[in-house]
């Protein structure tokens, strides 16, 4: 591995940056939409509630109305914000993976840079700096935004305080940087943008779907286990969306995770070659377990799902035993010809 520990390279970074320079943009404007006009929707409830109040001639408390606005802004940013603003901080990573990963790989951009005097630790690093830098730039313009508007208008700025923003953001690049972890693995033993984008979904909602798919199939059967009921517990406890549930626990778990993702992804890309570029995934091992677990998973699935078809028949079990062969079968092919399809010739 190369020696330099912090190997910083312009021409990559600049090279990248043409790339991903319009995510940047979204992120501020994403933050805009989601974190600052919740700021500014409250502000005007508020305002509303005041106009009301005078309107109507009624007696009202206007540290109370602050107070209670600003308890609600409180909440807000302490929950990070709605669903959209949950979304963004899995779709921001998932895209600079592609983009700067996937797409590269189906480019043939790093068998370009392979030939240039780049090593594979330089490219790699250099991309993890730009992605860091692109998350905190734009929440850095989210928060002096903020703090002007704290400056210009008094009584918006009484409803939050810089500290509830600086940290809001501190979580938010902490999030984002933990998806792109695990993202950035997924991308080093995945091909194609397809592929890495199958199993990105696939490994995502794996910890909660399949104890709660085995535990449904086994119940059919009769089978009660009180193992998978505490597997089924760990899988909805413990698992990459509980990172917006940021307490001591999450941070126990995924501030070391990070940088373990991190790690074995740098590994993982030191050995990916780039003949297998464009391949389902980099690595022949892995076709097998891929082509093992499809296989399962659609089984289960469509016992399931084949079982509904008895519903008064009493011959459940029979359906579920065909649905276990035809899930089984189509699994094993589409993992096979995603594998085949993508093969390259050499």
């Amino acid at each position: 591995m190369h020696l330099k520990i912090l190997p910083f390279r312009n021409i990559l970074i600049k090279k990248d940056f043409k790339i991903i320079s319009w995510i940047c943009l979204f992120i501020v404007f994403s933050i805009f939409m989601t974190m600052t006009l919740g700021i500014i929707r409250e502000y005007r409830n508020y305002k509303y509630m005041v106009n009301y109040f005078e309107e109507a001639s009624k007696e009202y408390n206007k540290e109370d109305l602050i107070k209670q606005s600003r308890g609600s802004v409180t909440g807000y940013l302490k929950h990070m914000g709605r669903g959209s603003s949950l979304a963004q901080m899995i779709i921001i990573p998932l895209v600079l993976s592609i983009l700067l990963f996937s797409e590269e790989k189906r480019n043939r951009t790093f068998e370009a840079l392979s030939s240039m005097p780049f090593t594979k630790y330089e490219i790699f690093f250099n991309k993890l700096v730009l992605c860091f830098i692109t998350i905190v730039i734009a929440n850095l313009i989210n928060i002096i935004f903020l703090f002007i508007v704290k400056g210009i208008n008094k009584e918006l700025g009484m409803l939050y305080s810089m500290k509830d923003i600086i940290f809001w953001s501190i979580r938010y690049v902490y999030i984002v940087l933990a998806f792109l972890s695990f993202f950035t693995l997924l991308s080093t033993i995945t091909g194609t943008t397809a592929s890495f984008v199958v199993i990105s979904i696939i490994f995502l909602v794996f910890p909660i779907s399949f104890p709660l798919l085995l535990k449904l199939n086994l119940g059919i059967w009769g089978v009660n286990s009180s193992i998978l009921m505490e597997i089924e517990k760990i899988g909805f406890r413990y698992n990459m969306f509980s990172i917006f549930d940021v307490n001591r626990l999450t941070l126990s778990i995924f501030i070391p995770l990070t940088i373990v993702f991190f790690i074995i992804s740098i590994i993982l890309f030191y050995k990916n070659k780039t003949e297998r570029s464009g391949e389902t995934l980099e690595f022949e091992k892995l076709e097998e377990f891929f082509t093992v677990g499809v296989t399962i998973c659609t089984s289960l699935l469509f016992g399931l799902l084949s079982s509904d078809f008895s519903i008064g028949f009493g011959i459940d079990k029979f359906y579920l035993a065909i649905g276990y062969i035809v899930g089984g079968v189509l699994g094993y092919l589409a993992a096979y010809f995603s594998i085949k399809l993508n093969r390259v010739k050499g």
